[in-house]
């Protein structure tokens, strides 16, 4: 994971005008997701990373610090820290992660979301 988000952060800084990005992955029972979010508006201004899954990520600083570099070069603003709370359920079903993770729409429309929602709840399979 240090690997991966280190080199996320390194493709960030040759994207100055990169606003928003989210990573994740779900296999059943299991989803988690990072992200990274620059708000400039009127009353936020800021750039943030999170996470939040079914696992506990303890982030190294290194990761940090390359991450806090892409905050200042490509917006001027202090880096943020947001670790989520861990999800405690045992997640069954793409649609129920992808709920729970609280993806952007644009993973999947809200009305296609609500029919894996139901699919899922109706679904025979384990």
């Amino acid at each position: 994971m240090k690997r991966l988000l280190s080199s996320a952060a390194e493709v960030a800084l040759s994207m100055p005008v990169l606003k928003a990005m989210v990573m994740w992955n779900f296999r059943r029972g299991h989803a988690f997701k990072f992200y990274f979010c620059a708000k400039d508006t009127k009353t936020v201004k800021e750039t943030v990373i999170g996470w939040r899954g079914t696992w506990d990520l303890y982030l190294d600083t290194s990761v940090v610090k390359k991450w806090a570099k892409v905050a200042g070069t490509n917006t001027r603003y202090n880096l943020r820290v947001n670790p989520e709370p861990k999800i405690d359920v045992r997640i069954k079903s793409l649609a129920q992660a992808i709920k729970l993770l609280d993806l952007p729409s644009e993973v999947v429309h809200p009305e296609s979301l609500s029919q894996m929602l139901k699919e899922a709840d109706t679904s025979w399979y384990p």
